[in-house]
């Protein structure tokens, strides 16, 4: 199973935002606002939905930087 992974560099007043994770894995630790694509969505939507579902801004995706691609080493076979 391939999971896409979306999201968006923000930057407000000089300053990159950052948001502190939830998920117990990595709870309190500081990230970029990211999400799961969904079905059917494009990456810019994907990628302003999920952004301002965790930032709790409203934004305008006004570039693109770019896509990579990450295979752990339990799905490379």
């Amino acid at each position: 199973m391939h999971r896409v992974i979306v999201g968006c560099l923000i930057v407000k007043n000089d300053s990159c935002v950052l948001v502190q994770e939830a998920q117990k894995s990595a709870y309190g630790e500081w990230n970029l606002p990211l999400g799961h694509l969904d079905e059917g969505e494009d990456i810019l939507t994907g990628a302003k939905r999920e952004s301002e579902e965790e930032s709790g801004l409203k934004l305008k995706v006004d570039g693109f930087i770019g896509i990579y691609q990450h295979i752990k080493s339990d799905e490379a076979t």
